[in-house]
Parts: C-alpha cells; structure tokens; sequence
C-alpha cells in the first residue's frame, strides 16, 4: 500500500513539530551522590510511585488512576487518567 497524500501530510506535520521543538527538555540537576549510586547499589537510582482512588469525581463518580517514574532524581514517565465505567 503506497501512502497517500493523507500520511504524507500527517509526516511532515510530525517533522514540523519536531523541527519548532528541539529544543524541549526536561531539564533537572542531579547531585554527585546519586551518580555514585549505581556503583554503591543505593535503590534510590529508579523509583516508581502509583496512586489511585474510586469515585472521587463527584459529578461523573469516574475514578482516577496515575504513576510517576523517576531516574535519579528526575521524573522521566508519568500518566494521570480518569477510569471508564
């Protein structure tokens, strides 16, 4: 199947917000200590984190659920939603 013009259009809109964003980051300052800590096996290298609760939404009674991953120090994956009944 030869892409259309739909997906090349999709394709250089995906290459035109890459372009104007290059220059993003997530930016954090890690501490000398924490890089040492590979090496010393301290298990705060990686920490995940995850929450939930039921219902808390008093007008739609959805629930909500997320989790956040750090990497020495600095969040690297996280998600918020909202649960469908």
């Amino acid at each position: 199947m030869n892409p259309s013009p739909e997906h090349l259009r999709y394709a250089n809109r995906v290459l035109s917000y890459l372009q104007t964003t290059r220059y993003y980051a997530i930016d954090f300052s890690g501490s000398v200590d924490k890089a040492t800590a590979v090496e010393t096996g301290d298990d705060e290298v990686l920490q995940q984190s995850s929450d939930a609760s039921f219902a808390d939404d008093p007008e739609t009674r959805r629930s909500t659920q997320g989790y956040l991953m750090k990497f020495f120090s600095g969040a690297i994956m996280w998600q918020s939603s909202n649960r469908r009944l």
